[in-house]
């Protein structure tokens, strides 16, 4: 037992020998950073010229250029598949929430007139608050594929709804999980008709490979005057590490309404932001409105941020 323990401090000796001297060795290259070499010209009948250039053979130039490599990494690291998941879906929501301490923003405008706005901060890397979510459905009575009490209720002319509610995400991303679970609950208001509303769905996240990932979401509103439900499927299609192709489907089980589908690029102008430019012909992106749907597709922009 002591021969080891002897065999044992020999080596952490020596170790830190071999590190102390590359200390040394890394602080004496420091002070003299570039050597430079005498160049001579071939020998001719003009006066002989002598040229000093930068000898790349030092360590320090390779060390500097090792480290710009390093550096790029980082950056590339930065813009990882999951931060464009962590940005959430449009009609169909994913379970993967922005780390502890981060807030998310997004705005989103469609060409019918459609404007939302929505602002959540994560109390912990599994709990996502969402302390606004408000806007107003633009919309016509006969743009709608089917009318019920549930939408002469919540999108009337000059309406305006809000929620607020919570995320929870049932498998932490540190665990770098190929499959995520989180369930939502929301409670909404429409502050023309003063009705209100609660929203619960469950979100399971299955990232299939590197590339693809999909998400299937069981949704519910229990409203004042009539309930709804749905099944929001969707997959996210990473084209690189900047661009995505999201497409988004609900399947209704109701009379009263019909399905949609919601296609769209989303590109990442930086690690924690993004622009999607989509096509739909869902009522809407907040709740209620994922789960009706219009007569024709709609265009629109959503801005994504973390911060």
């Amino acid at each position: 037992m002591r021969l080891l323990f002897y065999i044992f401090l020999i080596c952490q000796i020596f170790n830190f020998l071999a590190v102390f001297a590359e200390k040394v060795k890394e602080d004496s290259s420091e002070l003299n950073p570039v050597r430079w070499e005498n160049v001579e010209e071939e020998k001719s009948n003009s006066i002989k010229k002598i040229f000093w250039k930068s000898f790349e053979d030092d360590e320090s130039y390779f060390r500097e250029k090792n480290e710009k490599d390093v550096i790029r990494k980082i950056d590339k690291k930065l813009y990882d598949k999951n931060n464009l998941l962590k940005l959430g879906g449009l009609t169909v929501d994913n379970s993967l929430i922005p780390k502890e301490g981060q807030s998310y923003l997004n705005i989103d405008l469609d060409s019918s007139g459609n404007l939302f706005s929505s602002y959540s901060y994560s109390l912990s890397n599994i709990f996502q608050l969402n302390l606004v979510n408000a806007g107003s459905f633009n919309i016509k009575n006969n743009s709608l594929r089917r009318n019920s009490q549930l939408t002469d209720t919540y999108l009337q002319n000059d309406n305006l709804n809000y929620r607020v509610g919570g995320k929870i995400l049932f498998f932490p991303r540190e665990k770098n999980d190929l499959f995520w679970l989180s369930s939502r609950v929301s409670f909404g208001r429409d502050f023309e008709s003063k009705k209100d509303y609660i929203y619960a769905g469950l979100t399971s996240t299955i990232k299939l490979n590197s590339w693809l990932t999909f998400n299937v979401s069981p949704k519910y509103i229990f409203g004042g005057v009539e309930n709804l439900g749905a099944i929001g499927l969707s997959n996210n299609i990473s084209l690189s590490n900047e661009f995505q192709f999201i497409a988004e489907t609900n399947i209704v089980n109701t009379q009263n309404s019909s399905n949609n589908s919601t296609f769209s690029l989303r590109y990442a102008y930086s690690p924690f932001n993004s622009i999607d430019v989509f096509a739909t012909n869902a009522v809407g992106f907040q709740d209620i409105g994922t789960m009706l749907s219009i007569n024709d597709y709609k265009f629109g922009v959503r801005i994504n941020c973390i911060f």
